[in-house]
């Protein structure tokens, strides 16, 4: 059984969402965010998943979104 231990999230500065992706370390992936956006903060979306889990959801939000 595959360990649940990736995050889905949305980086929002303000209400405007700036980035969504998967990250193993929520609290380093913030930091790396904040260096482009020091005034953003990231939102885990969830509970965590397992990374085949978290990369189609991040597949599933650009194709539904449009995201890059």
């Amino acid at each position: 059984m595959e360990k649940r231990d990736t995050y889905t999230y949305e980086f929002r500065v303000g209400r405007r969402v700036v980035h969504r992706g998967i990250t193993n370390n929520p609290e380093r992936r913030e930091r790396e965010h904040r260096e482009n956006f020091p005034t953003g903060r990231l939102v885990v979306i969830g509970r965590a998943k397992t990374r085949a889990g978290a990369e189609r959801w991040e597949r599933q939000q650009t194709r539904t979104i449009g995201y890059h």
